[in-house]
């Protein structure tokens, strides 16, 4: 479904860089990935099928038939997140108080987080506080993120290791825009993150950011092979 040359090597760009990637991320702790551009593009498609590396495989030595296998990845929508960075606690009297963020007990033995559709966060009752709120439990995240394998230690086999951690992020916004002939950053994602978060985002997926935004949504384009629009009609029930 890809018409234009140009889609056709964004599209093409994100998988070779997804292989290199999966191929090259131990090298760095907390090396991230970022797919960002309109829906139906296939960001969500490739972050999953990234996030399958993450997949450990066992076979009992007495029990071959026994084989299991455990994720070291966890899917998170943006507002997930939100709700885990709040840190919201049940006081004693019932009501909700602000408490710690267990981050690490959290993300226990999880070695990547996708998360999905940065820029469309919920927070429930937030109000004018919305966007403070936002930007302060992305910028936690983040820089939670960038110092992990500095200040959080997992054991492995009995082993002590530095906590390992990798992002999967996707976004229907552009992470630079074009203005007055040059590349700025995006003030909507800035919006989001907080210029201190946006910096820390850029810092964890270094050359790793994926655009589609020539990309075709698929959706539509399989929809109209099917001999239907997207409102559910034939284009001879339309007429």
């Amino acid at each position: 479904h890809i018409r234009t040359a140009y889609a056709r090597k964004q599209l093409l760009h994100a998988i070779l860089g997804a292989k290199d990637w999966i191929a090259s991320y131990r090298e760095n702790l907390g090396q991230s990935i970022i797919f960002h551009g309109p829906v139906g593009g296939g960001k969500t498609t490739i972050a999953h099928n990234i996030l399958e590396q993450f997949r450990e495989e066992f076979v009992p030595e007495d029990y071959p038939e026994g084989a299991f296998s455990i994720s070291r990845g966890k899917v998170l929508t943006a507002t997930e997140l939100m709700h885990i960075m709040s840190g919201d606690v049940i006081g004693k009297d019932g009501k909700r108080q602000q408490g710690p963020v267990n981050l690490t007990g959290v993300l226990a033995g999880c070695n990547a987080v996708l998360i999905d559709d940065l820029g469309w966060e919920e927070i429930p009752y937030a109000g004018d506080q919305f966007n403070f709120k936002r930007q302060r439990r992305w910028s936690d995240f983040l820089e939670y993120v960038s110092t992990a394998a500095e200040k959080v230690t997992e054991y492995t086999n009995g082993k002590p290791q530095p906590k390992r951690l990798h992002l999967i992020i996707t976004t229907n916004y552009s992470l630079f825009i074009q203005s007055n002939g040059n590349m700025v950053p995006n003030p909507e994602v800035v919006k989001v993150l907080s210029p201190r978060g946006f910096s820390r985002l850029l810092e964890l997926v270094g050359p790793y950011q994926y655009d589609f935004s020539a990309v075709p949504d698929y959706r539509a384009v399989k929809a109209a092979k099917r001999g239907r629009c997207c409102h559910g009609y034939t284009p001879q029930e339309r007429a």
